[in-house]
């Protein structure tokens, strides 16, 4: 499976009594379809899988398939701080049609590099469709190095790694070790920095609010390598990133951004909580920059 483009890690909208509010999920996936995004992650971190219940997640991932169809590419999170749940995840969704799953180390239990690879070729053994790795060690509480990497990689659904690091030195790695691996940009604001190690890929929560900014500067990029042109279009969307880390919410961000653009309500499931009135005032006039 060829991983090329801007994917959406799509957002669970919720509705009034906390319930997941399809019909609102439904509209924003025409609007990334009419936009012509090429990819959309069900259930990754924005889609706040980690708040969902089990048969939530199976819904959900069965409401995008049906949805969607082959208009894009799809790719299931399949994540669990459940090791068994995650592999149960996975075989449901490569059932419901998924040719891709989205994989991280269970969080929280911290394994070691050798207990996580045994992990994942476990699931590649089920499953048997190509794995995304998901390499985020400030949610995951573990990273991705080679000792791991040197046991997977000899297995062909290892295809591709989503990484966002503070490890900028990875990607050379991946690069140099693992010339066949395919590097998607995990971090909104490093997009550039990817693109000159070969990236063509690039999964951002903010596409969810500002897709065909997204697709102009990967067109700038990867399709015409105009990096100058790439980078005044990623300073736009730059101070609206800037902040919304700044004040240890891009979840909750995202959501009001959405509901601010008419999409959903800007609700989040607990232990998040809504922006205050002066984070609502401060973003508001970021959108704008960004429009």
């Amino acid at each position: 499976m060829k991983i090329k483009g801007i994917y959406t890690p799509i957002i669970t909208p919720f509705g009034k009594n906390n319930e997941i509010d399809y019909e609102s999920l439904e509209t924003i996936l025409k609007f990334l379809l009419k936009k012509q995004i090429h990819g959309i992650v069900v259930g990754g971190t924005t889609g706040e899988y980690f708040s969902l219940n089990f048969q939530e997640r199976i819904q959900l991932f069965d409401f995008v398939k049906k949805k969607v169809g082959n208009k894009c590419q799809l790719i299931a999170g399949t994540t669990s701080i459940n090791a068994n749940e995650a592999m149960e995840l996975s075989l449901i969704a490569k059932y419901l049609g998924y040719k891709c799953i989205l994989l991280g180390s269970p969080p929280y239990s911290q394994p070691t590099q050798e207990e996580s690879a045994q992990f994942f070729l476990n699931v590649a053994k089920k499953v048997q469709i190509p794995i995304m790795m998901y390499n985020f060690p400030e949610k995951m509480a573990f990273e991705i190095k080679e000792p791991f990497l040197k046991k997977v990689m000899s297995n062909k659904f290892f295809t591709s790694i989503k990484h966002n690091s503070p490890n900028p030195a990875m990607i050379r790695h991946f690069v140099s070790t693992y010339p066949s691996l395919q590097i998607a940009c995990g971090n909104d604001l490093q997009f550039l920095e990817f693109c000159t190690w070969g990236s063509e890929s690039w999964i951002g929560g903010m596409s969810n609010c500002f897709p065909q900014l997204h697709l102009d500067i990967y067109k700038s990029a990867v399709m015409k390598k105009n990096f100058v042109t790439a980078k005044v279009k990623i300073l736009k969307i730059k101070p609206i990133i800037d902040y919304v880390i700044s004040i240890g919410k891009y979840t909750q961000s995202v959501k009001f951004i959405m509901h601010e653009l008419g999409f959903c309500k800007e609700t989040c499931r607990l232990p998040y909580l809504k922006l205050t009135t002066v984070e609502k005032k401060n973003v508001r006039k970021l959108i704008k920059l960004a429009l």
